[in-house]
């Protein structure tokens, strides 16, 4: 225990809590996400096309930066998670509309199928909801991930709260299942990548 304090003091520090307050930091977090999610097979099964995903998703980043949700970046700004607390609720009427404007129109109904899906195998009860997670490709492998999720395990086990998550990354899969996560049911619609839906419980 006394090992594991230790280890949550030393990847804190490397951690701010921020508003967001400053344009600054907003774009300089937008332009984070952009890198790290540049070969997201999710993402990019939606913008395929390399000049609508550098348009689009920045957009769906923003919709992200609200007051609903808790967001932790790293003093450099090449990592953040965007966390919903079990209070709140996304937005969906907005994020419908936004994918209404950006995701081709040939394929917006499939896109559409895909995130019901994904509403569905979110836990019928209270829980907090790990909507972003991403590090910039030159510091991936370097702890940002533990650092940026880290405190936040240790308040929902304290709390007794559950955290859901999805990811199409076998690679990311792997990692939150090394933090305490279960893979539940996988999703898959149409040509769409393979999602695996994650859940975990409160550690005693």
């Amino acid at each position: 225990m006394k090992d594991k304090l230790i280890h949550l003091l030393i990847m804190t520090a490397t951690l701010i809590k921020t508003s967001l307050s400053r344009q600054k930091d907003l774009q300089q977090i937008i332009d984070s996400m952009l890198l790290a999610f540049s070969a997201d097979p999710f993402f990019r099964w939606i913008y395929p096309d390399e000049e609508q995903y550098l348009t689009s998703f920045s957009g769906f980043v923003q919709l992200l930066i609200n007051e609903r949700l808790d967001i932790n970046c790293t003093k450099d700004g090449e990592g953040a998670a965007f966390w919903l607390p079990p209070e709140q609720e996304l937005d969906l009427d907005a994020f419908s509309a936004y994918m209404q404007k950006t995701v081709s129109p040939q394929d917006l109904d499939k896109v559409a199928a895909v995130f019901a899906e994904m509403m569905q195998a979110h836990p019928q009860v209270p829980h907090r909801f790990l909507a972003l997670l991403g590090v910039t490709t030159s510091k991936q492998g370097k702890g940002y991930g533990s650092s940026l999720i880290e405190p936040t395990l240790a308040e929902c086990d304290r709390t007794q709260q559950i955290i859901h998550l999805e990811t199409c990354n076998p690679r990311s899969a792997a990692f939150y299942e090394r933090h305490g996560f279960e893979r539940q049911k996988e999703i898959q619609i149409a040509d769409c990548p393979v999602i695996y839906p994650l859940v975990r419980y409160p550690k005693n």
